[in-house]
């Protein structure tokens, strides 16, 4: 049977009314948040450079002993390759003695205590690694637009640790897993595998968002 014109036009109005309240998503809603906007991009085209603390704690100095900064350096140089096609450049600042908490059953404490044990300012990355043994495996820890970061060191592999750091890094910079359809996306949410590399979603939006730091520090002058 079919619909009197008042049930149709009503059906009609509540459809378009759903549709003006549905959210609204960009080209890169699947790999994450956008953050610098794009005539700051234009005006400031890159490659972006942002200067970075290690922060190694006791248990990565029981790790790797004497050799603890030197292997801590690889990892950041390792990483620092990862991120270049995204003109992203770590420029190592310092290597800093870091005490983590003896007690974390996990991993997340550490975040909040890396900041709180390390003040730094707001364009610095901190970068903690640890390689102590926590509860549920997490290797790495990070949040969008947040300076500082724990990667967890994986026994016998530097390289798993860099993809770690890169994963991280790429939380820092607004890229998160949503529904990337590339397996081996190093911000895909899954184990280490050395033939990791970008989605092109994902490359596209780090290359977007690569200079927020320095859009964040020009925000700030010009308030």
């Amino acid at each position: 049977m079919k619909k009197p014109p008042a049930k149709i036009a009503a059906t009609l109005l509540l459809a378009i009314l759903a549709g003006a309240f549905l959210p609204s998503f960009g080209d890169h809603a699947h790999a994450g948040e956008s953050m610098v906007p794009e005539s700051w991009r234009a005006e400031n085209p890159g490659p972006y450079a942002i200067d970075v603390d290690l922060a190694l704690d006791e248990e990565w100095a029981k790790a790797f002993g004497s050799r603890a900064d030197q292997q801590a350096r690889r990892v950041l140089d390792l990483a620092a390759a990862n991120l270049q096609p995204a003109g992203l450049i770590l420029r190592l600042s310092s290597v800093i003695a870091w005490t983590s908490a003896d007690d974390a059953r996990t991993i997340h404490p550490l975040l909040g205590e890396l900041q709180d044990a390390i003040p730094r300012d707001e364009f610095t990355l901190t970068i903690g690694l640890t390689a102590d043994s926590y509860e549920g495996k997490v290797d790495g820890l990070a949040h969008a637009g947040h300076p500082y970061l724990v990667v967890r060191h994986h026994p016998g592999s530097l390289e798993r640790d860099a993809y770690v750091l890169t994963h991280e890094i790429g939380h820092v910079y607004g890229l998160d897993h949503h529904t990337c359809e590339d397996e081996l996306c190093f911000m895909a949410d899954h184990g280490y595998d050395p033939d990791e590399h970008w989605c092109d979603d994902h490359l596209e939006l780090l290359r977007d968002n690569a200079g927020y730091f320095g859009y964040l520090r020009d925000s700030q002058a010009q308030a």
